[in-house]
């Protein structure tokens, strides 16, 4: 009796293994993972509807549908590194056989015809559901303000594969709040480009009018003491900067004029016309010649003339050469405005320099 009894325990329990190996809970994305159920066809349309299904089943809610799915081309290889290293969650997927994860990247193939599944219309955003506020307070921080988001345009499939890792797995939306952010993100206008305000043209000034400068009346004033009339000027051709720079030196350097009045007087000595070869008849006096003098200090009062003549006793023709004295000129090189030195003293007008017997290399 008890062998009896041990033999149909025996049989029942072999009946409920056999039952419980058959059976698979049915969803996708969740841990559930339906395995294929269907006869082993060579049918293509066979296989694809099978991989339709298991894809449907396990795949679809993070990858899309079958027929757009962002995992079209996946090997098998690559399909089991991901469920080995539960890369995005995908680890419940080593509960399917070899067989049926062949199955999915068969369908995924490129090569086979992939059935096109029904459009499943995208559900609207719940009611209340702020999608901008959502955005605001989870992804901002990242990809910037809504406006100029660099995620514009992005699915809700989209943000949901996103949303299974590393650092948006901390994170917790529903399905519907997910849809309102991709809402948001469809409907978000350009960044608006703010108007080119056309530049401001400053209002034209008129100048005002240049007073005159009479450079013949300067001259009269500043200069026909020494150089004698204007018509009769020794100075006749001088340019402006020449003038300048007998300005600087002394009696001169006692005057003051603008650059503007030096170059009416220049233009005073470039207009007066050529004085006449013709002698002045017998009864006019001939123009006064300035004394030694007249126009600076006997010896001058600059640089070391004073120490050079009353202390050492040299002559002036020592350092300006023949012609020279307390009460001489060279006319040749007397006042034109360049410093004419002796060759015999090495004065270097670069350095401002004297070398000779006398003292060797001496600065002025």
């Amino acid at each position: 009796m008890k062998s009896s009894m041990k033999a149909v325990l025996f049989s029942l329990a072999a009946v409920a293994a056999v039952a419980v190996t058959g059976c698979g809970s049915s969803g996708g994305g969740t841990g559930a993972v339906p395995t294929s159920t269907a006869t082993s066809s060579n049918s293509p349309s066979a296989a694809s509807s099978q991989a339709a299904d298991l894809y449907a089943a396990n795949c679809a809610d993070c990858h899309g549908a079958l027929a757009v799915s962002t995992k079209k081309g996946i090997t098998l290889a690559r399909l089991q590194n991901a469920i080995a290293s539960n890369r995005g969650g995908m680890g419940f997927l080593s509960a399917l056989s070899a067989a049926d994860q062949q199955t999915i990247v068969n369908g995924l193939s490129p090569a086979v015809a992939t059935p096109t599944p029904t459009p499943t219309p995208t559900p609207a955003p719940t009611p209340g559901v702020d999608g901008a506020a959502l955005y605001a307070a989870n992804c901002a921080g990242c990809h910037g303000a809504l406006a100029t988001s660099a995620k514009k345009g992005a699915t809700a499939a989209q943000i949901q594969v996103r949303m299974y890792t590393t650092p948006y797995a901390s994170q917790i939306l529903t399905p519907a709040e997910v849809q309102a952010i991709a809402t948001a993100l469809a409907v978000a206008p350009p960044t608006a480009t703010p108007p080119t305000t056309p530049p401001t043209t400053p209002p034209t000034t008129t100048p005002p009018p240049v007073t005159a400068v009479d450079g013949a009346s300067l001259y009269a004033a500043n200069c026909a003491g020494c150089h004698g009339a204007l018509a009769a000027s020794a100075k006749k051709g001088a340019t402006a900067a020449q003038i300048q720079v007998r300005m600087s030196t002394t009696p001169y350097s006692t005057r003051t004029l603008t650059a503007a009045e030096v170059q009416a007087v220049a233009a005073a000595l470039a207009a007066t016309p050529p004085t006449t070869t013709t002698p002045p008849p017998p009864t006019t006096p001939p123009p006064t010649t300035a004394a030694c003098g007249s126009c600076h200090s006997i010896p001058p009062a600059t640089g070391k003339h004073d120490f050079h003549i009353n202390s050492e006793g040299l002559a002036c023709a020592t350092c300006h050469g023949s012609g020279y004295s307390t009460t001489t000129v060279n006319a040749a090189t007397h006042n034109n405005g360049v410093k004419n030195m002796a060759t015999t003293i090495g004065w270097n007008a670069t350095s401002r320099s004297c070398s000779n017997s006398c003292h060797g290399s001496k600065r002025w």
